[in-house]
């Protein structure tokens, strides 16, 4: 078909080429906004294909559902439009597939990675719930990703809680799925959806739904005669477990609601803190009394706290809790870091400073890789309704971070795939035991990682030091520089502050995010230095031997 005949919906319009779905009675398109040009999903319904009322009853449903939802973790409805035979659901465009692909691709998720994936579902879900709705067919491929942030898709089996009794007997879902209630009694609640969560977050953990049968009252018979078994080849943590079986409870009076799943024990052993508002980190009481010894928090999931066992008995302390971390100092530490990152892997990869054994690509790899460590866990924060997060600017902050996140991304692949291209390098970086240790491309942050970066950055800041030392050797302290030079100077100054850091990182691995100001990283990388002289490198070389005892032996 010509691409240029394209069907107009209202401000918005779609190639009938660009089918990317097909649902119950309808398609939807690739389409975009002709003002703007922005991408959007268009869900086409054609009224000559829907011959029974409850088929319009559920589109009118969900079209009720999507007006009333509003939450990052659910796929945003921009407009609707309707004539006389067709009606058009606008939503925004995920860009990056759905679950049930990201599973199939995977395998399956390990778990430090499923909650998180789990938790942003959930707290769609919360919403969905806040607002009177039920959705009736939640499984992975109904939950869309864009830009790595995971939402509920299709509400087209949904129903508002307090609306009339269907006069007509259907049932609706995907019977994989559905609870016991739904599947022989035609009955549909907020437990209903639980359940659903259920298996999907069994299927994100394990690759696979719990149970299957043939037919559908052979499932029904397994769902209600088989207990949940889960693999021995796989590792989930007990508390994983427990909050699956407190989902698939056969009686709907034993199993969990949204907000008791929001308060399980799985995310605090995860240290991540859901409250009427925002997610707190938590803490214990001695934290507490020492002001010292705030928040040893932890989003890489590393290693359990045994503090939290005892978190438990401490709910008074909530709103105290509450008061010790400020996430908006928290977002802009971040993006000042991911900033100075930016800085060093430019220049590192402009000039040929680190040539020797593979250290111009160590030092790209281990910042790029910092990178996508912190902006990953920028969107992460700014997912979260947190009041200490500048609301006025906080559509600002969700660009840059994902503009960062797909920039450092892009990059390390590129990177990755370069070496791996060259063959004498690849061996040369992997004969450094300690730095191959480190060498893949797990995005799992952890404590270890920065211990093992320690090093490095050392020997790179001894490195060009020496080179610069050598190259200014007859240059007087005033004289202007060559590009190189200056060039090697400002790369110094940054790797000394990310020096610093770093170490602060790895003695603070659990709090570093609400400290990082004490580095005064706004100045470092708003400042933009000229006619850099030799004057300032001798200045540099000092506050190096000012560290050299505690940094670099």
């Amino acid at each position: 078909m010509n691409n240029q005949k394209r069907i107009k919906v209202s401000v918005y319009s779609y190639n009938p080429d660009d089918l990317i779905g097909s649902g119950y009675k309808s398609q939807v398109y690739k389409g975009q906004n002709d003002m703007n040009g922005e991408i959007v999903a268009i869900k086409v319904c054609e009224h000559s294909k829907m011959q029974h009322e409850i088929e319009r009853q559920l589109l009118q449903q969900e079209i009720t559902a999507l007006q009333v939802l509003d939450s990052i973790n659910i796929v945003k409805m921009l407009c609707y439009c309707q004539n006389t035979n067709f009606t058009y659901i606008i939503t925004e465009y995920c860009n990056q597939g759905d679950l049930a692909d990201l599973i199939i691709k995977r395998g399956h998720i390990p778990e430090n990675e499923a909650v998180l994936i789990f938790y942003q579902i959930l707290t769609g879900f919360k919403e969905q719930i806040s607002k009177g709705v039920i959705h009736r067919d939640l499984k992975p491929s109904n939950i869309l990703i864009k830009e790595r942030i995971y939402k509920i898709a299709d509400y087209g089996f949904s129903k508002m809680i307090n609306s009339p009794k269907e006069k007509v007997y259907y049932n609706v879902g995907t019977t994989l799925y559905m609870p016991p209630q739904a599947l022989t009694e035609n009955k549909y609640s907020e437990k209903s959806d639980i359940w659903s969560l259920g298996v999907m977050f069994y299927q994100i953990l394990n690759g696979k739904v719990p149970w299957q049968a043939g037919t559908e009252q052979e499932f029904v018979k397994v769902i209600t005669t088989t207990p949940i078994q889960f693999s021995r080849n796989i590792q989930i943590s007990s508390v994983a477990k427990d909050l699956i079986i407190k989902c698939l409870q056969l009686e709907e009076n034993k199993r969990y609601n949204c907000n008791q799943l929001l308060e399980h024990d799985l995310f605090r052993y995860f240290q991540v803190r859901p409250s009427r508002k925002s997610v707190q980190f938590s803490f214990n009481n001695s934290q507490l009394a020492n002001p010292e010894n705030r928040a040893k928090t932890s989003y890489s999931q590393q290693r359990p706290n045994p503090s939290v066992q005892r978190i438990q008995s401490n709910k008074n302390l909530l709103e105290t809790r509450q008061e010790l971390v400020n996430y908006g100092d928290a977002v802009n530490n971040i993006l000042n870091l991911l900033k100075l990152i930016l800085r060093i892997a430019k220049i590192v990869d402009h000039f040929d400073f680190f040539l020797e054994g593979g250290l111009k690509e160590k030092v790209l790899y281990i910042t790029i890789k910092h990178a996508i460590f912190k902006s990953k866990q920028l969107i992460f924060i700014l997912n979260k309704n947190h009041s200490t997060i500048d609301q006025t600017k906080k559509s600002e902050f969700i660009v840059q971070s994902n503009l960062m996140n797909e920039t450092f991304r892009t990059s390390f692949n590129k990177l990755w795939d370069s070496i791996h291209r060259d063959e004498i390098l690849l061996n040369e970086i992997l004969k450094d035991k300690k730095f191959a240790a480190a060498f893949d491309q797990s995005e799992l942050e952890v404590e270890s990682y920065y211990i093992l970066m320690l090093p490095l950055i050392r020997n790179s800041i001894i490195l060009l030091q020496n080179q610069l030392n050598f190259k200014l050797i007859n240059v007087k302290d005033y004289d202007q520089l060559g590009g190189v030079e200056e060039g090697g100077i400002l790369l110094l100054t940054y790797l000394v502050v990310y020096l610093e850091i770093c170490k602060h990182v790895a003695k603070n691995f659990d709090t570093s995010i609400f400290q990082l100001n004490q580095f005064k990283l706004k100045l470092v990388v708003e400042e933009k230095p000229t006619n850099l002289t030799k004057k300032q490198f001798l200045q540099i070389c000092q506050k190096i031997n000012s560290l050299q005892l505690d940094y670099l032996h």
